[in-house]
């Protein structure tokens, strides 16, 4: 059994190598920053990593303007969420939220159903976070829906809907102020919190994964004060699976894992004690994921098939598999230098 999986290893890291060859491709070139809005407006800044900030036609930018600084938002504190147009380099004011943070602004997104001119963004009304969809063009508000929403499918049809309440007592700059979702502060692993699928069309919700589906995959918390939380939920280029970060305080233990959009085949992509960070799909297969190796910050290319792994730091290329076993590694990982052919500054995808 293992000389088979050991043949497999290396026919799969062939067949890999000779694929990737074939499919190198060099990042595209740079320009210098382009200034997109006038002097004299300080507070202006777009989304995240992962969040789209252009239409379609690429005319308009969402963007968020505060006169906030040097600390966290509160409830009380208003942003406006505006576009920049990118003919006349207008800022347009389009509404106000509370439901807002520097990091991941309101979560604005432009939907794929009419990706020119509708919108939807996180908001607080009565009490509660809410997602509004808007027209753009009119500014008018087209549906209210009663969840916030923490990333949009790439037809946009569908959302995911996390805890920003959760977030704000954990990872505060990523959170919402004002008490809009039911933190559940005192839970280590609720059953009833965690990833939700909302169908923008219906409003219908239905959940992916439970906190305590995750507790035994995810590193223990030693902390009797330590709850876990969930961030940084991005779907696939096809829309079919979901990434996301799992993180438990105060030690800030991170898993990565994947999941398919109906709830079935979680995946963690690493080790314990690698992490994950600043990340994107390059299809529904692939990603390419920041995260620590002996210690080290390093870019790897995951692939959900057969749990292949390239990546590279410093002149040390590999490929890891789960198909064999190797004394560096945990859970079945192992080992294999990249052909030198690969380099270390081409992407893979």
């Amino acid at each position: 059994m293992r000389l088979i999986k050991l043949i497999s290893c290396f026919t799969l890291y062939f067949l890999i190598a000779l694929n990737s060859k074939a499919q190198l491709s060099m990042f595209p070139a740079v320009s210098v920053p382009v200034q997109i809005t006038p002097n004299g407006k300080e507070h202006l800044f777009a989304s995240y990593y992962g969040i789209n900030s252009w239409s379609k036609n690429q005319h308009f930018a969402t963007v968020l303007e505060t006169d906030v600084q040097f600390r966290i938002p509160t409830a009380l504190d208003t942003a406006t969420l505006g576009l920049v147009d990118m003919r006349t380099n207008k800022f347009l004011p389009l509404t106000k939220t509370t439901a807002w943070n520097f990091q991941q602004g309101c979560m604005a997104h432009w939907l794929a159903t009419n990706p020119d001119s509708v919108i939807i963004y996180n908001d607080m009304r009565n009490g509660k976070y809410v997602s509004v969809i808007m027209n753009v063009i009119t500014r008018k508000e087209l549906k209210i829906l009663p969840y916030p929403i923490g990333g949009v499918s790439p037809d946009g049809k569908e959302a995911v809907v996390i805890n920003f309440s959760r977030l704000r007592i954990t990872r505060t700059d990523y959170g919402y102020d004002g008490g809009g979702q039911d933190a559940q502060p005192s839970v280590r692993f609720p059953v009833n919190d965690g990833i939700f699928l909302l169908n923008l069309k219906t409003g219908s919700i239905k959940p992916v994964v439970s906190f305590a589906q995750l507790r035994s995959q995810v590193p223990e918390i030693k902390n009797p004060n330590g709850i876990e939380y969930i961030g940084h939920v991005l779907f696939s280029k096809g829309g079919s699976k979901l990434f996301f970060l799992a993180r438990a305080i105060p030690d800030w233990n991170t898993t990565s894992f994947t999941i398919n959009k109906d709830g079935s085949d979680l995946k963690r992509c690493f080790p314990d004690n690698w992490g994950g960070s600043h990340f994107d799909w390059l299809d529904d297969q692939r990603l390419l994921i920041t995260a620590l190796y002996e210690g080290k910050k390093i870019a790897i290319f995951y692939s959900l098939l057969a749990k292949v792994i390239f990546g590279s730091w410093g002149a040390v290329n590999l490929i890891m598999t789960g198909m064999g076993r190797s004394r560096q590694m945990e859970n079945g990982w192992s080992l294999i230098p990249i052909p030198q052919e690969i380099g270390t500054r081409q992407l893979l995808y």
